[in-house]
């Protein structure tokens, strides 16, 4: 789901707030040796350490390090802590309540109860440490602070490799992170054998228990019933989207390729050979990879299976500038009956690299085989259409693995527990059923 913590929820999070005027800040060379993201308010109080999310209310999350908070911004650190442990408490008291009546709905699979269960376990033990600790203090790592996108004045956001080296650092208790450069953290990290392109750090036992509303509570649950009670997925060109999971046809992007052919030679070939490669009694889709994706088709069968959540994966083939695009998305249903995209990744690729091994594997398909054959027979394949054809098929299958290994990491990031990380999506992604 994701390098866990803060990882991918940071992505989501800063490519909201980070945007126009804010983004140019990116720019600043001095700012990017360091590995914490930063951000001045109005008021003039300087933060270091990572953004969490944006709401569809324009607050900001951040998480920083209590130690550093409390030694650099004392008076910030009492008025953001004061109320922490009643906080804590609600929010933890309000996730049991909430997996109490989960359980009390007969849910399956047994590995879902089970997980369920366990994370009851859990919850109910941080409740009574919450009893047993110190006045105040809710023995977390990290506090968690918000405040209104337009009270920034100013702000940086590190790049995903120095974010994992934050990460690390943080997760290894170095001392100064928020201070000390990139290539310093790296040297002390590899010195103790962890590599910071491989390590994937798991924070989120280290946050405050926080209250999610009725929206992030909505999407957790889809997202665990989706890993635990059964995936639902779907995978297409354009608004042509069949089921792929395990409750249909196995249907990959090779198998799509008969599709794919046809659409990138109409453009060269004036739809000769793409009206052939229909198949019998259908029409051209013209210009189908182009027209917004109509996830209807995918919301009816979710509704008609009681399904929470499912995945569904498009692509795109642009070839005036030569890049094919497959975008993964992650829907859920909310409180009010709408579903929106509360998670999506967009992979390209280029077709003009070599892929002998990948282009191998779709010529051995029987359908592209078949579309190859009956091309070749029309002689259409001069002038290097089916070559540009072939490539574009290559690039596609190496952009969906890349879109899979995302959607892997934002499973794995939340399928954890039921209390982290933060779940934050744009505010204008709602999709009405029709």
């Amino acid at each position: 789901m994701i390098l866990n913590f803060l990882s991918l929820i940071f992505v989501v999070g800063v490519h909201m707030f980070c945007h126009g005027e804010v983004a140019a800040a990116q720019k600043k060379v001095g700012q990017a040796r360091l590995v914490v993201d930063l951000v001045t308010l109005g008021s003039g109080e300087r933060l270091r350490g990572a953004f969490t999310g944006l709401d569809a209310d324009g607050n900001v999350t951040m998480a920083v390090q209590r130690d550093w908070l409390k030694k650099t911004r004392p008076e910030m650190y009492d008025d953001v802590t004061r109320d922490e442990m009643v906080e804590a408490k609600q929010a933890m008291t309000e996730l049991r309540t909430r997996i109490q009546t989960w359980l009390s709905e007969n849910p399956k699979p047994n590995a879902l109860v089970t997980f369920l269960e366990v994370e009851l376990e859990r919850v109910d033990a941080r409740l009574a440490k919450f009893d047993d600790a110190v006045a105040g203090d809710v023995g977390s790592q990290f506090v968690l602070l918000k405040f209104q996108r337009r009270d920034v004045k100013y702000s940086f956001a590190q790049s995903p490799e120095n974010r994992r080296i934050a990460l690390l650092a943080w997760r290894e208790r170095f001392e100064n992170v928020e201070t000390r450069e990139a290539a310093d953290l790296e040297k002390q990290l590899r010195d103790r054998g962890i590599d910071p392109a491989a390590d994937i750090p798991d924070l989120a036992g280290r946050l405050p228990a926080t209250r999610q509303d009725d929206n992030e509570w909505a999407a957790r649950r889809a997202i665990i019933e989706y890993e635990l009670a059964g995936k639902l997925d779907f995978q297409g060109i354009g608004k042509a989207l069949v089921r792929t999971d395990d409750g249909a046809a196995k249907v990959g992007i090779e198998q799509l390729l008969p599709e794919l052919l046809p659409q990138l030679l109409q453009d060269q070939l004036g739809g000769q050979l793409a009206d052939l490669l229909q198949e019998p009694g259908t029409k051209p889709q013209q210009g189908s990879a182009k027209s917004t994706s109509d996830f209807s088709g995918p919301i009816r069968e979710a509704e008609r299976d009681g399904r929470k959540g499912f995945r569904v994966t498009t692509v795109d083939l642009n070839l005036q500038q030569k890049r094919a695009n497959v975008e993964t998305r992650f829907l859920a249903k909310l409180p009010n009956g709408k579903w929106e995209t509360i998670w999506s990744h967009k992979a390209s690729s280029d077709p003009s690299k070599p892929r002998p091994d990948i282009q191998r594997q779709i010529e051995n398909d029987p359908q592209v085989a078949e579309a190859l054959k009956l091309a070749k027979s029309l002689g259409l394949g001069a002038g290097g259409q089916l070559e540009t054809a072939m490539n574009f098929g290559s690039a596609t299958m190496e952009a969906q693995k890349a879109a899979d290994q995302a959607f892997f990491r934002f499973l794995d990031a939340n399928v954890n527990r039921l209390d982290g990380p933060r779940l934050s999506w744009p505010a204008k992604r709602l999709l009405d059923e029709k």
